[in-house]
């Protein structure tokens, strides 16, 4: 059994090793409200229900291409998507997941 300060290094390493094994594979994996600014990458899918998914896919939101978030405010995401900028709310964010391009 693992003391405490033990367990703690324990699952950082382990924790490490998971986001290392994602980076390898294809890039960071997260959702687009957690991207840096000014940072190209491109769509690995798009979640939440069908008709979601057939909005975020009619502004261009599809697996593969190309996205750079340029600015937030106040709970909104300014990206450049397709060459366009399309402005999305933090809840239709989360459903997009990006790598590192």
């Amino acid at each position: 059994m693992l003391d405490k300060s033990n367990r703690k290094i324990f699952l950082r390493s382990l924790s490490t090793l998971v986001v290392n094994s994602h980076k390898e594979a294809e890039g960071y994996i997260m959702p687009l409200n957690l991207a840096d600014f000014n940072t190209k990458y491109r769509i690995s899918k798009v979640c939440g229900q069908e008709k979601q998914r057939h909005y975020l896919e009619s502004l261009g939101f599809v697996a593969g291409s190309e996205i750079e978030l340029l600015s937030e405010i106040h709970g909104y995401y300014v990206v450049m998507v397709k060459g366009s900028k399309i402005g999305i709310e933090k809840s239709m964010a989360k459903k997009i997941i990006l790598y590192a391009a």
